[in-house]
């Protein structure tokens, strides 16, 4: 029908054509503790049987997000397909048929993703499989803590702390609004938006306006470092999404930015 033959009446290839997918689902290239394998595994299936197919946030959505986290997480690709393909398989059915051929597919255009800074992860997950996230910083030990108190002999235990969360009234005004309308469509830490969106706003307003605070002038200009674990994914996310909006193509020079703002 409508040009498309039935599946049932094409011919079998003959097996050299047939790319062998046995190394991917073994222990080679893995680094992962099994135990910690099948883990990760159970969570994601059990997820995934609850997503309803569809083109809308379906399962190759879902599988695309789940990707850009687990390989932006320096989980290797090795483990990384071994878990989905084994994942897909518990769930059965269409998945379990498919596998094999689309969880390589999807690591490798997410591995690309990854270096032009355009993958997607966990706020996009979370919207399909809420809740799967958490599960997977349990497993693999995600979450971040801060250590305070030494080493030296007689010294207090170290105190583990959790991941600071920002004070809502940091996000007080434009500023606030800025990183309120970016944080939906951008990976970074909302800390980090706000910073570089306070640094650029800064960077444009220059020296010529200040606070006067007795004989003293304070400028706008910030100077911030953003700190973070390497190869943990692109650290030019948190300006990125904004960056591009604010400068006009073409824009090279002050000059060029003060001709345009004459202009409107």
């Amino acid at each position: 029908m409508n040009g498309i033959p039935d599946r049932a009446a094409l011919p079998v290839l003959p097996a050299e054509f047939h790319k062998s997918m046995a190394t991917n689902t073994t222990d080679e290239g893995t680094s992962i503790p099994e135990e910690l394998r099948e883990k990760a595994t159970e969570a994601i299936a059990r997820h995934v049987k609850n997503i309803e197919p569809g083109p809308d946030n379906g399962r190759h959505q879902h599988l695309t997000h789940l990707c850009g986290v687990l390989l932006s997480r320096e989980v290797s690709f090795a483990d990384a397909e071994a878990i989905l393909i084994a994942a897909w398989k518990s769930v059965g059915g269409e998945l379990a048929e498919r596998a094999e051929r689309e969880v390589p597919n999807a690591l490798r255009t997410t591995q690309q993703a990854i270096v032009e800074g355009r993958a997607t992860g966990v706020p996009s997950m979370e919207k399909i499989t809420p809740g799967l996230y958490e599960e997977l910083e349990d497993i693999f030990s995600w979450r971040i803590g801060f250590t305070i108190g030494g080493k030296k002999p007689g010294a207090t235990e170290p105190q583990r702390l959790s991941w600071p969360e920002l004070d809502p009234a940091a996000l007080y005004g434009l500023a606030g609004d800025v990183v309120r309308a970016i944080e939906p469509h951008c990976e970074a830490d909302p800390v980090a938006i706000l910073a570089n969106t306070l640094t650029a706003f800064g960077s444009v307003a220059g020296r010529g306006t200040f606070a006067q605070v007795g004989g003293d002038e304070h400028h706008l200009k910030l100077f911030v470092g953003l700190v973070g674990e390497t190869a943990r994914g692109p650290r030019g996310g948190p300006c990125a999404a904004y960056w591009k909006a604010w400068i006009p193509a073409g824009l090279a020079s002050g000059s060029s930015a003060d001709f345009r703002a004459e202009r409107g």
